[in-house]
């Protein structure tokens, strides 16, 4: 059986062109190899994106430079972030998964210090991911390790595996609103042991056929200028950004929570041969040299007394001694002594004061009886104001949260749809059902707020009994609709 010209035609010309498109990326990132300074002077473009943004502009998007502008057109629009994550709030990620749910795509490539919560989709560590085996390493570097494609996925066509560099891993993505597959996972040679069978590269897509792509990467530089030319990366690189601009018109790229458009550049260094004043050195002499005037000196050492001997508490008792005597403090005593008080008086008052000093010390002895014994002291470590602030604060952001998700899934019992835009019916001014219009005046105002919570997002900080009145809310209205179903039958499989 012979193939046809024209389909001979087009498997030439597929074949022709992802050489041509490699070895142009491949020669991007040369020349802007070259343009940097020699002899390592300035090696920021090998953590720079240019090359990817070329990819994207080879695609037909542009970069408008407002991160707003692209936020507000999902289905033309694809978010690109890279590096820490910190600056990202919880509202943020938030927005991004509304933004995905409502057909935008999103590449996200995760740096930091110590393992970071993204609230709805996953956990990241950060590693790095390390092996003792040849057979991982790339170039000979247990930290630079060379991973097989686990999965089968368009993302990974004709890629048989790519080539991290110390990267961290993240435990499988949980955002159930897309279908997650993880192409490639850490194979059981890899340290450490908690990485083994995480991912390194994760795939979500939209199973609602909106559109939205989600694409999850452990390691930052895998898509950077510097090893997108190593191994199969810059075929990676080639199919990720056919994804990401599938359809769409704009891209934006985030590095560490600051926008970063197509035509910017990193600030400009001063070379070496530059004009540039040298840092200021000290000389050692300067540094013995007394503060100056209009400053305080500074503080003396603290230096313990020497031991005492003998000799010297001796010296200091004959000292007071001295001192006492000639002060002669015990004839003045005497010779103020009131005269017009008898001998026998004196003595009645020293007998008066030491019953006195004897009734007290018996109360005291009575007390310490008739009470009960003291607990023995147990010592135990106290949590600060912060902890205390901040342990309420993580309760009260997962009862937001925990409403977002239970108001989405019961839009989606009603109206039988996963999409938003069929949520909205139930709030609208003119009941669709008389169902809708027979219920309760707390019962509208609650499906109201459901609705709200569902399309827009709940708050961040929500009160127990704020979720809890929201909870009784949801059952009523359930029990309510499955006895008599607020939107007909026929509409809701038009919003299905």
């Amino acid at each position: 059986m012979q193939s046809s010209p024209a389909a001979t035609f087009r498997f030439s010309l597929q074949a022709l062109l992802r050489p041509l498109v490699t070895a142009g990326l491949l020669l991007c990132c040369a020349v802007a190899s070259a343009c940097q300074p020699p002899d390592g002077a300035d090696e920021s473009w090998y953590t720079g994106y240019q090359g990817l943004r070329v990819l994207m502009e080879e695609q037909g998007l542009s970069a408008p430079g407002d991160l707003e502008q692209v936020l507000r057109n999902p289905s033309q629009s694809a978010v690109l972030l890279f590096g820490s994550m910190e600056n990202v709030s919880r509202n943020d990620w938030l927005r991004l998964r509304r933004f995905v749910a409502q057909g935008g795509a999103a590449l996200a490539a995760f740096e930091e210090p110590r393992f970071v919560r993204i609230p709805g989709i996953t956990t990241w560590f950060p590693g790095p991911v390390t092996s003792n085996d040849p057979a991982f390493q790339y170039a000979g570097f247990s930290d630079v390790l060379q991973l097989p494609i686990e999965r089968p996925h368009p993302l990974v066509q004709t890629v048989p595996s790519i080539v991290i560099n110390r990267s961290g891993f993240f435990t499988e993505p949980e955002d159930p609103s897309l279908q997650w597959t993880a192409v490639v996972r850490c194979p059981e040679q890899l340290q450490p042991a908690p990485a083994v069978g995480s991912a390194i590269l994760a795939v979500g897509v939209d199973p609602s056929g909106s559109g939205g792509l989600f694409i999850l990467a452990a390691d930052k530089s895998l898509f950077s200028d510097g090893m997108i030319w190593h191994g199969n990366n810059s075929i990676l690189a080639i199919n990720t950004v056919q994804q990401l601009a599938a359809g769409r018109r704009f891209y934006a790229v985030v590095e560490s929570g600051q926008l970063s458009s197509s035509d910017s550049s990193p600030m400009p260094t001063p070379d070496a041969g530059s004009d540039a004043p040298p840092p200021q050195q000290f000389p050692d002499i300067l540094r013995n040299q007394p503060p100056p005037l209009n400053q305080p000196p500074p503080f003396p050492p603290s230096i313990s007394p020497p031991p005492s001997d003998l000799q010297t508490i001796l010296r200091t008792a004959n000292a007071v001694l001295d001192k006492l005597q000639q002060s002669d403090l015990l004839n003045r005593t005497l010779r103020d002594r009131p005269r017009s008080v008898r001998p026998g008086g004196w003595l009645r008052t020293m007998l008066l004061l030491v019953a006195l000093i004897g009734g007290l010390w018996a109360l005291l002895l009575l007390i310490r009886r008739s009470l009960p014994p003291l607990p023995e002291w147990k010592t135990r470590l106290m949590q600060s104001v912060y902890g205390v602030q901040t342990a309420q604060q993580i309760q009260t952001e997962e009862f937001g949260a925990a409403a977002e998700v239970l108001c989405r899934r019961f839009c989606v019992e009603v109206t039988g749809s996963p999409l938003e835009s069929d949520w909205i019916r139930l709030r609208s001014s003119r009941p669709l059902t008389s169902a809708i219009a027979a219920l309760p005046a707390p019962l509208k105002s609650s499906l109201e707020e459901i609705v709200g919570i569902a399309v827009q997002g709940s708050r961040i900080s929500l009160p127990e009994y704020r979720f809890k009145q929201l909870g009784a809310h949801l059952r009523d209205l359930l029990l309510h609709h499955r006895r008599f179903p607020l939107l007909p039958a026929p509409a809701t499989a038009h919003g299905s």
